[in-house]
């Protein structure tokens, strides 16, 4: 079942991007996916996770990125909103149903798979991707390479970090997204790290307080790249935060970790932050030459 979405986004005005369709994977019409196909040859599938709550089409609202995306020959696929911050269960076998069925639909091997993610939709991104590469032989459509834009990658470090925006009470907007991030992590996790560290360790893409190789390990095989926002001075000034604050630090950790352990491909890009537009990249050429030359290099790209 196809169902078309009643935009069209451009590009530059010289370039109109894939319109995106609906495609079902089940027996309710509303269990599938959006995505945008390339007109000329498709060569891969790149999923992106929206935030909980943010329509999936508002993915393909940043018409560089997806017409960039299209033309690289990706199909870009978009899955339903996840309804939580970490990933559960039933959403982890949904984004496997979405990448087999879209593997066989558009007629993509299963080593041309990327996937990717906007803030908390990052760390569904690592934490799916660590958890196929944990039994690849049970998950053959698992993704070759993974990134993520502002995501936290450290669940105890975030924590941490909403109780200073509370307790300084570092600006309204911070209080209110502190607040909401507690909420919600409690609610999943079912408490405070103090009280749960295990918890919060086995479900966190990444635990500082290892002391030997932990879920990271399960990302070796694939190319990452972690996205955070060149704004420190503004996070200083207009919300009282430093760089213990923000999900930054504890990224830089986990790519410190990973090199040490032999990662090739693994890396950190800073980018000029624009509000206006739904992946916040300043350099989406960037990105997806990166994608391009992860699952399948400069040669076919050119």
């Amino acid at each position: 079942m196809e169902r078309t979405i009643v935009f069209l986004l451009c590009l530059a005005g010289w370039q109109v991007a894939a319109q995106p369709l609906f495609f079902s994977v089940g027996k309710n019409d509303s269990d599938g996916y959006y995505a945008t196909v390339p007109q000329d040859t498709t060569k891969g599938l790149l999923l992106v996770i929206p935030r909980p709550g943010q329509a999936p089409e508002s993915v393909f609202r940043d018409s560089v990125f997806s017409a960039l995306a299209n033309e690289a020959g990706f199909v870009l696929l978009a899955p339903p909103h996840p309804e939580a911050l970490l990933l559960t269960p039933a959403f982890f076998r949904y984004l496997n149903v979405i990448l087999q069925d879209a593997a066989h639909r558009f007629g993509v091997a299963a080593d041309r798979i990327a996937i990717g993610g906007i803030k908390e939709g990052g760390i569904l991104a690592l934490q799916f991707t660590e958890e196929c590469w944990a039994a690849p032989q049970f998950y053959p459509y698992h993704p070759k390479a993974v990134f993520a834009i502002n995501a936290p990658v450290e669940l105890v470090a975030w924590w941490e970090s909403a109780e200073r925006d509370l307790n300084r009470n570092s600006s309204p907007e911070a209080i209110a997204e502190a607040t909401v991030i507690l909420d919600r992590i409690t609610r999943e996790l079912g408490g405070a790290p103090d009280s749960l560290l295990t918890t919060f360790a086995s479900r966190s893409p990444f635990f500082m307080g290892n002391a030997q190789v932990g879920k990271e390990q399960f990302l070796l095989p694939v190319s990452l790249r972690l996205y955070y926002p060149d704004d420190f001075q503004a996070q200083l000034r207009d919300h009282h935060r430093d760089l213990y604050d923000l999900p930054v630090g504890p990224a830089s950790a986990l790519l410190n970790r990973l090199l040490r352990q032999g990662h090739p491909h693994a890396d950190m890009q800073l980018y000029i932050p624009d509000p206006s537009r739904p992946f916040m990249l300043s350099d989406p050429e960037g990105c997806i030459q990166w994608l391009v030359e992860s699952l399948w290099g400069k040669s076919e790209k050119e």
